[in-house]
């Protein structure tokens, strides 16, 4: 997979929720959740972030 930031290379990593501390177990389902990190930037990406990216963001407006 190719980085939507700089065009790097992004690999395979376990989901950030393993290594947080304040970690609980997800259900079974979620246990499988990828996530990619790019070798030349950093950035992270995983279904929740994907997931956010796609729906339309709010305005300032939209929030009061």
């Amino acid at each position: 997979m190719t980085c939507m930031r700089c065009q790097g290379l992004l690999v395979e990593i376990p989901s950030l929720f393993w290594v947080a501390p304040d970690w609980e177990a997800p259900p079974a389902k979620e246990l499988q959740m990828p996530a990619w990190q790019c070798l030349n930037c950093g950035d992270y990406v995983d279904a929740v972030i994907l997931a956010h990216r796609a729906s339309p963001s709010l305005t300032v407006g939209q929030l009061v």
